[in-house]
């Protein structure tokens, strides 16, 4: 994805916006938390678009929203407290609806590009839900002449291998603080119930957060590929799974699944690639062996006959 610049022609039809990041969008380790990513990019997805003519800008201001179908992120520097970075926005075509969006985050005073993601999306009524048409001047107000009618290369959101004997699964309601105008949970809220998910099946595995910090590593998330199911509504319970697969020297693959147990719907599927990083350093570091050990059962591969079982709620 990092080689997807924003050249030639193309600048022409690119919507950037200045963003400058808040004590409150950090995490604990100082850095922008990846849930603001897209809510930043939300934000510029509907300057651009509503940018792109009256006639869809009508259609947001009467309720009409834009939905993610599928969402892939790759952080390449971390955003901190304070800087100021342009977030610049391109289509990269159109097709049956479906707008497929570039977005490259450039960070002022050093140049450089920070992160860089893609999304596919579609317009939604507001009064219904349903995907509407999109406008008929979009496509000339928002691409070059080469990209308009151009089929969009496929996506192909890379599956997991099936689960371990020791899936970890957690629960939790959704609350009213957690949706949007739209009374439903924002992608970016997911993403944020993934991350909390991730955090308590370290802690099942006695490596909660303070026990990496004093063997002086963390982990850091590299890339998101998200792809986006049935909507969450308030007070809706969801179930959150997750496994490991493909660990190397310094980094493993992790998948979430939320689901809505009342009708076994898929709210959303989450590929995620993470790296250890030494925190006085920030270089990647070896995964200790005894986190792998203790972590086994719930790493496809290293699943043993001795530790098997599901845990739920961070209790084996």
């Amino acid at each position: 994805m990092r080689d997807r610049v924003c050249k030639g022609r193309e600048m022409l039809f690119a919507h950037e916006r200045e963003f400058r990041v808040r004590s409150y969008e950090c995490d604990a380790y100082g850095h922008a938390n990846n849930a603001t990513y897209l809510m930043w990019m939300q934000e510029v997805d509907l300057d651009a678009l509503a940018n792109a003519g009256e006639d869809l800008g009508m259609r947001l201001a009467g309720g009409g929203r834009i939905s993610w179908r599928e969402v892939d992120i790759e952080y390449l520097q971390p955003l901190r407290h304070g800087d100021t970075f342009v977030l610049k926005t391109w289509l990269e075509g159109i097709e049956g609806g479906v707008l497929r969006r570039v977005y490259e985050f450039r960070r002022k005073g050093p140049d450089e590009t920070v992160a860089m993601a893609s999304s596919d999306s579609v317009l939604l009524e507001g009064a219904s839900g349903r995907p509407c048409s999109l406008p008929a001047g979009l496509a000339a107000a928002s691409l070059p002449a080469a990209h308009r009618g151009t089929t969009l290369r496929a996506r192909r959101f890379p599956p997991p291998p099936p689960p371990p004997v020791g899936v970890f699964r957690m629960r939790r309601k959704v609350m009213w603080q957690e949706i949007d105008p739209s009374r439903q949970v924002n992608v970016a809220t997911l993403l944020g119930y993934a991350t909390d998910c991730g955090m308590e099946v370290s802690a099942a595995h006695r490596w909660p957060e303070a026990r990496m910090m004093e063997h002086g590593f963390g982990i850091i998330s590299r890339r998101h590929h998200i792809l986006c199911g049935q909507a969450a509504m308030m007070s809706d319970e969801l179930e959150i799974s997750t496994w490991a697969y493909a660990p190397t020297r310094a980094t493993c693959m992790r998948t979430y699944v939320i689901s809505r147990p009342r009708d076994d719907a898929m709210v959303m599927q989450l590929i995620s690639l993470y790296v250890w990083v030494d925190m006085a350093t920030r270089q990647p570091v070896r995964i200790p062996a005894q986190l792998l050990a203790d972590f086994a059962p719930n790493i496809v591969g290293l699943e043993t006959k001795k530790t098997g079982g599901t845990i739920e709620g961070g209790r084996q």
